[in-house]
């Protein structure tokens, strides 16, 4: 058993829990700090034997590329996706509920497109700049356990071996190794929606799908998604209610049995023909159960915090459990590097301020999280209702709520830079200290 911690004072060693898009992205994003007397050496650990392909495909949206903008690699991340410029809202039977001028929206909104994006791609596009910067992927390395004192934490893995750091940030999914290790079973448990996603991805839908295009059919109790990921792929995804609860949320080894099933669930509607045709030639199939969870009631403790889907699992039909992970990032990495920015300017140790900032951090992201669980609840009873009448209501009531407002329900969400965010927050803290310090002194 060997422990390895750093041997250089002014060097912070990250512990990283996690290699799937917020793991290696914080990694970069504190290898990209500021320079100042302390410098950050991440190193990232996950639980799976090497680095491979897994996952189908999401929506980034504005506030989730924000933190590639600061890291100068948006142009890498707009290569590896597919802008959406235009959504087609159709009811089963074809009629328009909406079509909207993304582009322009977004161009107006933002100055930033929404990218369908292969989560693959994505990583890959972020593992290029990781190695570049030679920091450090360990994979076979299964968390057991966390242990911290003021000054550092050690982590303990399933192969024996330890690793001793100043911080800590678990960013392992929705069945979080550290969330377990570190609080234990307390806190919300994970809830089955009762809604699962079959996912496709495809090479070959065909000209009567252009990648440009976000093609979606609002029915009743199933709502179905079409988009481009890249040049050359797409992703269908048929979500639906259903009293099952799946095991396990991992793609499926032989897709033929979910296809079949899939197909007999279709037969139950009366979509237009494009529906059917998506279930034909996959070349990779994934079967989703979709669950989420209310925040903890905190993320951070001492110097160890968690991030992404191991903090806030939310359901996907906002698409926006993705891009609040990322945002996670952008967010600590600016706490952190103000944390260690000018020691000689507080009297608190390096490591007490980081604790403080990963308290900040923690009080800073969970009433944002929280909303976004809300909001993708709420939507998911819309979306996801079965009679014919609260069908029809619900697509009027969507088509008149967007002509009015120009906006969709999640537009507000993506209205977001973590940096500008953070000093909006920080400053906001220092007028209610200097509010009650002003109260106590009268």
């Amino acid at each position: 058993m060997s422990i390895s911690t750093s041997v250089d004072p002014a060097s912070v060693r990250v512990l990283i829990i996690g290699a799937g898009i917020v793991g290696p992205l914080l990694a970069l994003a504190l290898k990209h700090t500021p320079k100042s007397k302390t410098t950050f050496d991440p190193i990232v650990f996950d639980a799976v034997e090497d680095w491979k392909e897994v996952g189908g495909g999401f929506i980034l949206q504005p506030n989730g590329l924000s933190i590639f903008e600061h890291l100068g690699i948006l142009e890498d991340v707009y290569k590896a996706g597919q802008p959406l410029d235009l959504l087609k809202v159709t009811d089963e039977r074809g009629r328009k509920v909406m079509t909207v001028d993304m582009k322009s929206m977004y161009d107006k909104l933002y100055g930033k497109p929404q990218l369908g994006m292969k989560r693959h791609n994505l990583i890959s596009a972020i593992m290029k700049h990781v190695q570049a910067e030679n920091i450090p992927m360990m994979f076979g390395k299964r968390l057991v356990s966390v242990s911290q004192t003021t000054e550092s934490v050690t982590a303990t893995f399933e192969d024996g071996g330890v690793e001793v750091g100043d911080i800590l940030i678990g960013c392992d999914g929705v069945r979080s190794a550290t969330k377990v290790a570190v609080f234990g079973d307390s806190g919300p448990d994970l809830r089955w929606t009762g809604v699962e996603y079959v996912m496709g991805l495809t090479r070959d839908l065909g000209p009567e799908f252009p990648r440009h295009v976000n093609r979606s059919v609002v029915g009743r109790g199933l709502a179905v998604l079409v988009y481009g990921l890249s040049e050359n792929e797409s992703v269908w995804t048929i979500a639906y209610r259903t009293k099952m609860e799946p095991s396990r949320w991992e793609p499926q080894e032989d897709p033929k049995q979910t296809l079949e099933e899939l197909n007999e669930k279709l037969k139950d509607g009366e979509f237009d023909e494009w529906v059917y045709s998506l279930t034909r030639n996959p070349h990779r199939v994934i079967r989703l159960g979709i669950r989420d969870r209310d925040p903890l009631e905190s993320w951070s403790t001492g110097l160890v915090a968690l991030a992404g889907d191991a903090a806030h699992p939310m359901m996907p039909d906002l698409g926006l459990g993705a891009n609040c992970g990322l945002e996670d990032a952008g967010v600590i990495s600016e706490l952190l590097s103000r944390a260690v920015e000018n020691p000689t300017a507080s009297s608190e140790t390096t490591h007490a301020r980081m604790a403080g900032a990963l308290k900040t951090y923690d009080e800073m992201r969970r009433m944002r999280a929280k909303e976004m669980v809300d909001a993708n609840r709420v939507v998911a009873r819309f979306v996801y209702v079965e009679g014919k009448v609260l069908a029809r209501v619900r697509n009027g009531f969507s088509s008149v709520i967007m002509g009015l407002t120009k906006k969709l329900p999640q537009a507000k969400f993506f209205d977001y830079e973590y940096s500008t965010a953070v000093e909006k927050f920080l400053s906001a803290e220092e007028r209610k200290r200097g509010k009650r310090e002003g109260a106590r002194v009268v």
